[in-house]
């Protein structure tokens, strides 16, 4: 039997085979039942109890792990290097940076939400994309496990935001006030990125949800039917003559 504590094995072992032995090992070490040690990292169970019994269909996240080792710095796995994980493309972490240096933030599609879409939790990971760590700091003043890249929001942001945009959302911040900042919301059930405005209209606070396509009309909603996921604060995007 393939054991995770021998690190000769692991390029035996696809990545999701190498996060299923890593959760094993570690779940036999804390002697916890998965639920629990979700419950004391501040995960989700099924972040745990999929990639736990194999059948988890996208990597463990880099959030993920700094939290396992924040509340269980013990454990004698953080002594190896963590397993390896996939980047952007499904590149793997370059041997070459120095460890610490490197981060990975999860791309998710917001137009499709498990949950009420309220949490980061609530909606599916693609992939995992690498960002250089002082590079982040520099553009969001949270921690990185409270960033996310987000896809699936579609035109109505055009020409301000393109389709194939890379938009970096901030879960950290969620209180809307009067500027027109760019959010990430969830309202009546779909996920969608927008500009959104308090108002006061007939004496109660309201939010004016627009879309910077001319197109598309606004909204008006009750700030209780909206879940805010976080506010954008970094936009990639790709030049067509270099793609």
């Amino acid at each position: 039997m393939l054991m995770f504590s021998d690190p000769a094995n692991w390029s035996d072992m696809t990545g999701l085979e190498t996060d299923t032995a890593f959760m094993q090992e570690f779940v036999r070490w804390a002697k916890k039942a998965p639920s629990a040690i979700a419950k004391e990292a501040g995960v989700a169970a099924t972040t745990i109890l999929r990639p736990y019994n194999g059948t988890a269909e996208t990597r463990i996240s880099q959030p993920t792990y700094d939290k396992l080792r924040s509340k269980f710095p013990d454990f004698p796995g953080w002594k190896r290097e963590e397993p390896d994980q996939l980047g952007h493309h499904g590149e793997r972490r370059d041997p070459s940076v120095t460890a610490g240096e490197i981060v990975y933030v999860p791309e998710v599609d917001i137009s499709f939400a498990m949950g009420d879409g309220a949490v980061i939790e609530d909606y599916p990971a693609e992939t995992l994309i690498p960002f250089n760590l002082s590079f982040l700091r520099g553009v969001a003043k949270s921690t990185t496990d409270k960033l996310f890249i987000s896809t699936g929001h579609g035109e109505s942001m055009e020409p301000t935001l393109l389709r194939s945009d890379m938009l970096m959302i901030d879960t950290s911040q969620r209180v809307i006030s009067g500027s027109d900042f760019i959010w990430a919301i969830n309202y009546a059930g779909g996920g969608m990125v927008k500009r959104v405005r308090l108002i006061r209209e007939d004496g109660r606070n309201r939010y004016l949800i627009l879309s910077d396509n001319p197109v598309v009309p606004p909204l008006t909603a009750d700030p209780e039917d909206v879940h805010v996921v976080g506010k954008l604060v970094w936009v990639g995007r790709r030049m067509g003559g270099f793609f």
